[in-house]
């Protein structure tokens, strides 16, 4: 019986591992500067140790204020060594650690629910194997998948704890928390949450008292959060992001309490205090994270990961969770992953950038799968277990897949996520490889990004000394605006919307030589020479 589950594991890792890799380096289209800028700095690190700032082997990694950990990069480092410096390269690792996943959701479900049929396992990994959220994250390197995956593996052996009491178990949730919290700020948050509301779950619910080895794990958490956050780089990024810098609530606690008018203290504290205007500006975030918009609408940011015309997760999967969710009264166990998925929201409601936000939600994922596959098995015994329901759903379930997998291979390129994922910059780059060396100086545009990080990855700067980089959206233009002679023998690379703006100043001739475009046909950038007429 043991051998067939695992084979059957086996199975569906395969299938994971296919959605997650096939034309990888095709889709999604575009090499988002956060790529690029992460396999860069891992080749740098592999190379000579530090990254593009001169920081010996770092753990952060500042792009504007930021300060991400830098997980992502060293996890990179094998796979740049053996295949050099390429996007399948840089996207490659975070797919496998996606397909992977599912080992650990299964252990973590088959232990949770030892009283259930090994189906009910086996069924929430084939869910998050083709679930279009995790796919989406897992082909566009997201450091959440990598976060998502140690997590599960910590859950797994903190749990396995209430069976048995082993050093072995505590030391190994320790540390993959631990690998959690060297990818993704979140988990920095939710671990010790997590395993709170374990503790007191299984005491509540399954009546189990934990033991001092869990609670060993919890405080050990605690420790390792508090430390971190000591670090003023640990928590910059919560600071630009937090909903205690919201206009909304700046607004309503320091102008509307004088529009009360003079005499109306109490009723001003009472209705535009600074606690309440934050409780109630985190339930608006909250509960869009819930909404049918975000999970199979288009609400979900940013939208460079999404696929068009379809949502992170199926319509049948949200169906499938409604009717998991009748089944709450009996099945007890349900109520702890419930619970998991309640807390999960917690890091993106307190934010207020680019939201309903599907990175920091992105601990959802899990969670959502497992009330799916409890959804399956409700169907089934609300039909006595009969095999034309559950076959008849499968092919549902399969339906709605292939549709979000055909949108997403060959559309996602044509669609607005394009324009978001720096589409047109490895073109771009290649391009210049082939022709610069006829310029005296080509001058680069600094929009919709500075393109420096494309040139070292894909060309190696030090070998192309000729490339400037403006400060200018569209360089050649700003020379024509300043009525500056031109430089003779000059390639200027120009941004989108700049032929606009060119039509302005008659009294120079600027040729367009070559535009690269994206494949909808869209020109997001211009190859130009610029003369005095």
């Amino acid at each position: 019986m043991k051998s067939t589950k695992y084979w059957w594991l086996g199975a569906i890792f395969v299938v994971a591992l296919f959605v997650r890799v096939y034309r990888l380096s095709d889709v999604p289209y575009g090499f988002h500067v956060d790529e690029v800028k992460a396999g860069w700095n891992a080749f740098l690190i592999l190379t000579t140790g530090k990254d593009d700032k001169g920081n010996e082997l770092p753990l952060y990694y500042d792009s504007f204020g930021d300060f991400r950990p830098t997980g992502l990069m060293y996890l990179m480092l094998p796979f740049l060594a053996v295949l050099g410096k390429t996007l399948f390269a840089v996207r490659l690792p975070i797919a496998i650690v996606g397909a992977l996943t599912v080992v650990p959701i299964y252990l973590l479900m088959e232990e949770i629910a030892r009283n259930h049929k090994i189906r009910l396992a086996l069924i929430v990994a084939l869910i998050l194997a083709l679930n279009p959220w995790h796919i989406m994250a897992s082909r566009a390197t997201s450091e959440s998948v990598v976060a998502i995956h140690f997590t599960l593996w910590g859950i797994y052996f903190f749990v396995r704890l209430y069976r048995e009491a082993r050093l072995k178990h505590i030391i190994l949730s320790l540390l993959f928390f631990g690998l959690a919290y060297f990818f993704y700020h979140s988990i920095r948050i939710l671990a010790p949450i997590y395993i709170l509301f374990t503790i007191v779950a299984y005491k509540l619910l399954l009546n189990k008292l934990a033991n001092k080895s869990q609670w060993f794990v919890f405080f050990g958490l605690i420790l390792f959060s508090v430390v971190i956050f000591l670090s003023p780089q640990s928590r910059s990024r919560m600071s630009q992001v937090s909903i205690l810098s919201d206009f909304k609530v700046l607004y309503e606690v320091t102008k509307m309490p004088t529009e009360e008018g003079p005499g109306h203290v109490f009723v001003a504290r009472a209705f535009h205090n600074r606690l309440a205007s934050y409780i109630r500006r985190f339930a608006e975030e909250y509960k869009d994270y819930l909404s049918t918009q975000f999970l199979v609408g288009d609400m979900a940011r940013p939208s460079r990961y999404l696929s068009p015309y379809t949502g992170l997760l199926t319509y049948i999967e949200f169906i499938l969770i409604m009717a998991g969710l009748f089944w709450l009264s009996q099945k007890k166990e349900m109520l702890i992953f419930v619970g998991l998925l309640l807390l999960s929201i917690i890091p993106a409601a307190v934010t207020i950038e680019d939201t309903p936000n599907m990175q920091r939600a992105a601990f959802m994922m899990p969670f959502l799968s497992i009330l799916t596959a409890y959804g399956v098995v409700s169907i089934s015994n609300l039909f006595n277990g009969q095999k034309w329901i559950v076959l008849l759903f499968g092919l549902i379930f399969m339906a709605n897949f292939v549709y979000f997998w055909h949108m997403y291979l060959t559309h996602q390129r044509m669609s607005i996520a394009a324009y978001y994922r720096n589409g047109g910059s490895v073109e771009l780059v290649s391009r210049l490889g082939e022709i610069s060396d006829n310029y005296q100086k080509v001058v680069l545009t600094n929009y919709p990004d500075n393109l420096s990080p494309w040139v070292a990855f894909f060309l190696d700067s030090s070998s192309y000394s000729n490339l400037y980089y403006s400060k200018e959206k569209c360089p050649a233009i700003s020379i024509m605006k300043e009525r500056q002679t031109p430089e003779l023998n000059t390639l200027y690379v120009e941004s989108e919307g700049c032929d606009f703006e060119a039509r302005q100043y008659p009294n120079y001739e600027l040729t367009t030589i070559e535009t690269i475009r994206r494949p909808d046909g869209s020109p997001p950038f211009y190859l130009r020479v610029l003369r005095n007429k």
